[in-house]
C-alpha cells in the first residue's frame, strides 16, 4: 500500500513590500489541506508557511529532502500559493520565496530545480498544484486523459496551475483567490471513492468562469519520469480490510455466527426434509427395515453436505472485504 504525502507551501510574508500586498496565500492553502485532511486518505501532511521557513534556502532544502528521500512506495501533492515570475528571455517561470529581492532573479526559486528534484525522486507519484503567476510555464505540453486502473499502475509526474504564462487573481482579502476557490469546491463536492488528478483538473478547468482572465491549465511534467499515470485522491472510509479471522467478521457484520446456506444446498436439504417426513411416516405405522433405508439415504446426503460446506465457507470468504467506513456502522 502507497503512502500518500502532502507538502505544502504558502508564501504569505514577503521582506519586500510591493510583494507583501498579496492576501489569501496562506488561507487558500489552509483550506485546500483542511478538505483534503479530512475526506481523502493522506498519511502525513507538512505546511510551510511562517515568513522564516518560505525562504529560498528553506524551501530549497526542504523540497530536496523530501523528493530525494522518497521511496517508491509514497506518492506526493506539492501545493503552492504565493507569488510567481516568468523570464521571456530565459522561457521559464520561477517562485519568490518570502526573502526574495523582486530585482534578482538569484533570490528566485527556479522551476527548473524543482523538476531536478522531481527527476531524481523515487516517489510513485508526484502531482504539483500551484496557484501562482505565470505557473503554466511548467509545462511543455498540455496533456489530458482518464481510467484510474492505468493510472495507479504507471509512474506520473503532473501539475495543476492557476494559469497559464500570465498574472492570476489572487482574490479579495478574506476570500479565496478564484482558483483556490473553485479547486475546493471540487474537492469538497466530489463523490467518486477513486478521483484522479487529471478528471480533478479537467472539472475544474471545465467549470472555471469564462469571465477570468485566467485559464488554469493542466498536464504532464516531461523529462522528468511521468509514464502515464495519474495521483489519485481516494476518499476515507472506503478503504477495504482483510479480516484473516473469518469468525471476527461475521461477528461484526451479523452479530453473530451465522452463515448462509449455499444455494446448491438448498435442493439437498428439501429432499432431506422430504425424506425425514417419509421416514417418520414409516416407523409411525413400524415399517422399519424401509426406515432405515431412507435414514441411509438421509445419512447419505448430510454427508455430501458436511464433505462440501468447508469448501463453500472457504470460497465465500476468499473474497469478505468490509470498508472502515462499514465496520464503524457494523459496530454501532
Amino acid at each position: 500500500m502507497k503512502i500518500n504525502r502532502i507538502i505544502a507551501i504558502a508564501v504569505n510574508e514577503y521582506d519586500n513590500v510591493e510583494l507583501n500586498k498579496i492576501e489569501n496565500a496562506k488561507r487558500d492553502v489552509s483550506e485546500i489541506i483542511s478538505v483534503l485532511n479530512e475526506k481523502y486518505i493522506f498519511e502525513d501532511v507538512e505546511f510551510l508557511f511562517d515568513k522564516t521557513d518560505t525562504t529560498r534556502k528553506s524551501i530549497f532544502n526542504k523540497l530536496n529532502l523530501i523528493f530525494t528521500n522518497a521511496l517508491e512506495d509514497e506518492n506526493i501533492l506539492l501545493i503552492y500559493a504565493g507569488h510567481g515570475e516568468y523570464n521571456d528571455v530565459l522561457k521559464t517561470s520561477y517562485w519568490q520565496p518570502s526573502d526574495c529581492d523582486p530585482q534578482d532573479i538569484s533570490t528566485w526559486i527556479n522551476i527548473g530545480e524543482i523538476m531536478a528534484f522531481i527527476n531524481a525522486s523515487q516517489a510513485f507519484h508526484i502531482a504539483i498544484i500551484s496557484d501562482s503567476c505565470f505557473s503554466g510555464a511548467i509545462f511543455e505540453n498540455p496533456n489530458r486523459g482518464g481510467g484510474v486502473q492505468a493510472f495507479e499502475k504507471r509512474k506520473s509526474r503532473l501539475a495543476l496551475t492557476s494559469g497559464g504564462v500570465e498574472m492570476v487573481s489572487d482574490g479579495a482579502k478574506g476570500h479565496n483567490s478564484p482558483f483556490a476557490e473553485n479547486l475546493i469546491k471540487h474537492l469538497s463536492e466530489n463523490g467518486q471513492a477513486t478521483l484522479p488528478f487529471s478528471v480533478l483538473s479537467n472539472n475544474l478547468i471545465i467549470s472555471f468562469n469564462l469571465d477570468r482572465v485566467q485559464t488554469p491549465m493542466f498536464g504532464a511534467l516531461n523529462n522528468v519520469g511521468h509514464e502515464g499515470g495519474s495521483f489519485i485522491f481516494k476518499l476515507k472510509g472506503l478503504e477495504t480490510e482483510k479480516h484473516e479471522n473469518t469468525n471476527d467478521y461475521l461477528k461484526l457484520r451479523l452479530g453473530n455466527l451465522f452463515i448462509k446456506v449455499a444455494d446448491e444446498h438448498r435442493s439437498l436439504i428439501s429432499k432431506i426434509t422430504l425424506i425425514n417426513k417419509e421416514k417418520h411416516e414409516l416407523v409411525r405405522i413400524q415399517k422399519y427395515e424401509q426406515a432405515m433405508k431412507l435414514r441411509d439415504e438421509e445419512k447419505r446426503i448430510e454427508d455430501l453436505i458436511h464433505d462440501s460446506t468447508p469448501s463453500y465457507i472457504n470460497q465465500m470468504f476468499l473474497k469478505v472485504e468490509v470498508s472502515k467506513r462499514q465496520t464503524e456502522i457494523i459496530k454501532k
